[in-house]
This record gives structure tokens, sequence and C-alpha cells, in this order.
């Protein structure tokens, strides 16, 4: 899709990030939002289904410390230009990554919980939330920019869309 289109902004929704080898998967999202002319829009996920899980091999209790971790790394791969990190689900020694992601909105989708909102507030740019209604949204929204201001932001300087279900 982003090979034949000039506007349309790929968002996979949503990429699950504890399930992912975090270094190899840097760098496939940071070569395809190059490739794309910087349209994609990372959206992750810290995943759901405990078969999903057990397929993967990933702890499922342990997911959303998985995902904090690797956001921090995700964070200091586009930031920095060598980075190290050790961790406790990954450690890599001093390494330059390439191609550093420019202007990669990222952020995470679904989930209206204190967890999820921490995580948006601290590593994301964006927040794919999700709802029955737009009045669930807009309260959801409000509950966000609470976590926001806690790290001296507001959700004004973040991209936010809805999810939507459709009946039937």
């Amino acid at each position: 899709m982003a090979g034949i289109t000039e506007r349309v902004k790929p968002i996979p929704t949503c990429w699950v990030l504890p399930w992912r080898h975090l270094v190899l998967f840097a760098k496939q999202a940071a070569t395809l939002h190059e490739l794309s002319g910087e349209r994609l829009i990372f959206c992750a996920a810290i995943g759901n289904l405990c078969s999903d899980f057990e397929a993967m091999g990933v702890p499922r209790n342990r997911r959303g410390k998985i995902a904090n971790e690797y956001l921090e790394v995700l964070r200091r791969i586009s930031h920095q230009r060598s980075v190290s990190f050790q961790g406790e689900f990954v450690s890599f020694p001093g390494t330059e990554f390439y191609p550093k992601p420019k202007n990669m909105p990222s952020g995470s989708a679904g989930q209206r919980i204190r967890f999820a909102y921490e995580r948006i507030a601290r590593y994301g740019n964006g927040w794919f939330g999700g709802g029955d209604s737009p009045d669930d949204y807009t309260k959801a929204l409000a509950e966000l920019d609470k976590y926001m201001q806690k790290y001296g932001r507001s959700v004004d300087e973040i991209e936010v869309g809805q999810q939507t279900k459709f009946p039937g």
C-alpha cells in the first residue's frame, strides 16, 4: 500500500510488541516508515489472548512490563546515535541503528485503563482509542489528558483517533 499511494498513512492496528524481537522490529518499522515517505503510523499494543501468548512463548502476565521496556528502547533508538540497553527483557551492546525514524507517530490502541494511559503519556505521540460511542471516546480522552498532565504534556499535542464498532 505504501508503495502505490502517496497520501495514505499506513496504520497497522496494532503491532503487539511483546511478541516481537525488538531490535529486528525497530529496523523493520523504521525502514517501512522511510520507504513510505514518513507516512507509517506506528501503533503498539500489549496483546490479550492467552492462546496467542502461549503460541509465541511469551509470558502473558508480563506483557505490560515487556511493552514498557520495549517502548523505552524504541524511544532511545529513535533519538540517540548509539544505543546500548540492559533490561529485564531485552539487552544489547552499544550499536548504531539506521535508518533513524524521523517524525514517526507512535501511540497505543484500544484499552482505556490506567496502565495504557500511563504508557501513552510516557512514550506516545498518539492514541487510537476504542469505545462504543462518541461519548465513551470523549470521557476516555479526558481521562488520558489527566495522565498526560502528570508528564507535563497535553492530549492537544498528540494525534488521536477513535476505533468504532459497526452494528451487525
